[in-house]
């Protein structure tokens, strides 16, 4: 009695794995003629979209140098809003130490009803200390189910950062001393040790 109990639990387990893996386009006739439908194989590359296609962020922010003197400097402040939310874009100037904000706000709204397109503020800095940090642009907007979030940074010429990627003086680059690095056929020369 016991082996037909059991016979009968493997049958039933074996029927329930069978039309789980059964993949009903596979065989199911179309509505059409009776032949089988095959599912239609695509790759990564038909399914991805277009640079055109593709989704945009909803607010850009940037930084433009109007004009730079010894210690002052003078940037616009591009906000481009890109498609439509119903709510606020808060904007905000971000100063690091030794930077003191000398015209225009240091904050502003583009409100929600404001069409799409580019809203530029004029601002003036004067420059006490070379900065280590640079000037950060900030807009932040946040609704029920979304948020936006744009910024940029302008690296004040003469602070320890520059915005063409130069090393301001007196900060040389680490030299490669270390051993050889290599994956496979490939030498990527020597490392740098850590300090």
């Amino acid at each position: 009695m016991a082996r037909l109990v059991f016979r009968g639990l493997l049958v039933s387990t074996l029927m329930l794995f069978v039309g789980a893996c059964h993949h009903p386009d596979a065989a199911a006739p179309n509505s059409g003629g009776g032949q089988p439908r095959i599912a239609r194989e695509t790759s990564a590359k038909e399914e991805a979209p277009s640079a055109a296609e593709s989704p945009q962020a909803p607010a850009v922010v940037r930084w433009v140098l109007l004009d730079q003197g010894a210690n002052r400097l003078r940037l616009r402040a591009d906000i481009r809003k890109l498609a439509a939310f119903g709510t606020d874009l808060t904007v905000q100037v971000q100063s690091p130490k030794g930077v003191r904000m000398v015209d225009g706000p240091s904050s502003w709204v583009v409100p929600a009803d404001a069409q799409q397109g580019t809203y530029s503020r004029e601002l003036a800095f004067q420059i006490d200390v070379p900065p280590s940090e640079p000037i950060r642009l900030v807009a932040d907007a946040q609704g029920e189910g979304f948020g936006v979030h744009a910024t940029d940074a302008f690296d004040v010429p003469g602070g320890t950062k520059s915005r063409s990627g130069e090393i301001p003086p007196g900060g040389a680059l680490p030299q490669p001393t270390g051993p050889a690095l290599r994956v496979g056929d490939t030498n990527f020369g020597n490392s740098v040790p850590g300090q």
